[in-house]
């Protein structure tokens, strides 16, 4: 399973704004594909955080927790395809 945790310390950051328009967000580490879209997308306790793959499930609920300790809201981790507002693996 690739490790994906070298994200965490920068979530504060990702999460506080949006990137520039042509700007490509600094993540560590580097996903293979990113597409930037218009507008923002706000967290809050309906939010959910979609593994959609068995391998991503413990993944969701790491990413909750530091979501969690980072902003105080609570996102539930749950298995499936992606929905609209979803935050998805």
């Amino acid at each position: 399973m690739t490790k994906y945790f070298y994200l965490l310390p920068i979530l504060p950051t990702m999460l506080a704004a949006a990137p520039a328009e042509g700007v490509t967000p600094q993540l560590v580490p580097l996903p293979k594909t990113a597409t930037m879209g218009q507008g923002v997308l706000a967290l809050t306790s309906a939010t959910r955080i979609m593994a959609t793959s068995k391998e991503l499930e413990p993944l969701a609920q790491v990413l909750s927790d530091e979501i969690f300790l980072t902003t105080g809201v609570r996102l539930a981790a749950a298995s499936g395809k992606g929905q609209p507002g979803a935050v998805v693996l």
